[in-house]
């Protein structure tokens, strides 16, 4: 979403007067310390399931 969001805006986006790089910044940081989205999705998939199976696993 940050990346469209910087499309969006064009060449102002990469600026520091706008704040749309600021988010983009975050989103490839948190990408790079926490992985990818999917990745999180299918954790949390596994820890519910192994939730709902009554036990805990990781």
């Amino acid at each position: 979403m940050a990346i469209e969001n910087m499309q969006i805006q064009g060449g102002v986006g990469y600026t520091w007067e706008y704040d749309a790089h600021l988010y983009y910044r975050r989103a490839q940081s948190s990408e790079i310390l926490l992985g990818r989205a999917s990745d999180q999705h299918d954790r949390i998939a596994r820890l519910l399931s192994a939730t709902a199976a009554g036990g805990m696993s990781r």
